[in-house]
């Protein structure tokens, strides 16, 4: 027989909301902010570790500071998904035991110009379970410019979209008001005041 309980998410259109009956989060659409307003089921009550934000992915892109010019200098420029909304925020899947959010957009600075004209996408799903504390997230980062050597003669003159990245960081924001420990494969690491972040950075090693 068909399961008649409701789908975890609800889409009301400025935004989509998913509750597991653990946990409850939103991903608005006029905004870049996953997972806000995030309130967890805990200890007879909820609390809001995110304190009311949501997660935020900032790359710094190592860029020519004058792309016209060959012998020019080059320079760190920030991108932060929190400085733009979404393309795209929809329920890719949505019933009473699952639920994924997809969202697609693309980087651009705070004033609204896109890195590399636009060609720089991510996408990321969120998966969440019923009855379930915990969020699965996968996150892409997307070249869609022309790279390489053309494959048509018609985009023969294209100059290629290449990405430099100095900095890749997401961040979550944290306010739990209780101690908390990070695990990884690394180890355990008490989690002190401020935000978490996930970095990946670039590193020049020289070997002797």
């Amino acid at each position: 027989t068909a399961d008649t309980r409701a789908p975890l998410g609800t889409d009301s259109g400025d935004a989509i909301t998913i509750d597991t009956g653990r946990i409850s989060f939103k991903i608005p659409k006029d905004r870049f902010a996953p997972l806000a307003g995030l309130s967890v089921d805990a200890d007879g009550g909820s609390y809001s570790p995110f304190g009311g934000r949501g997660l935020d992915v900032t790359m710094v892109n190592v860029e020519k500071v004058d792309e016209n010019d060959p012998h020019t200098g080059v320079r760190d420029v920030t991108y932060r998904l929190s400085d733009t909304a979404a393309d795209l925020v929809t329920l890719e899947e949505n019933g009473p035991l699952r639920s994924v959010v997809r969202i697609r957009g693309r980087f651009a600075s705070a004033d609204g110009v896109p890195l590399l004209k636009g060609f720089i996408g991510y996408t990321i799903r969120l998966v969440a379970d019923a009855g379930s504390d915990a969020v699965r997230m996968s996150f892409t980062l997307e070249n869609n410019g022309q790279y390489g050597p053309p494959s048509e003669s018609s985009i023969s003159r294209s100059k290629p979209k290449w990405l430099h990245i100095r900095k890749f960081e997401l961040t979550l924001p944290t306010d739990f008001g209780r101690d908390l420990v990070a695990v990884t494969r690394n180890g355990a690491y008490d989690i002190d005041d401020g935000d978490l972040r996930l970095l990946q950075t670039h590193e020049l090693r020289v070997n002797d």
